[in-house]
């Protein structure tokens, strides 16, 4: 039985923690407690995918995250980075 205590031990070598959502699971950074970037599923039940695909999504979370320059660490005396949506809209990671 997949559990989210056995997805979180298998996602520690990433930095990430696997976290539930209503209807959606979603990943965050283990040191920041910082939502990852793009980082919903879109399922109903953690056995909707399995443990191998939890840890692909989640490699494949990290690999975006930190291209897009949201690194699992954060910067020396930052603890978050301030993204510009559009215009008028700006959100925090």
């Amino acid at each position: 039985m997949l559990t989210m205590k056995k997805v979180n031990k298998a996602l520690e070598p990433l930095g990430l923690t696997l976290w539930k959502g209503e209807g959606y699971f979603y990943f965050l950074h283990t040191e920041t407690d910082h939502c990852v970037y793009d980082s919903s599923e879109y399922v109903l039940r953690l056995n909707h995918l399995s443990l191998e695909q939890w840890i692909s999504r989640a490699e494949d979370v990290r690999e975006k995250s930190i291209k897009q320059g949201f690194d699992h660490e954060p910067l020396s005396g930052e603890s978050s980075r301030v993204v510009e949506i559009d215009d008028k809209k700006k959100t925090t990671f």
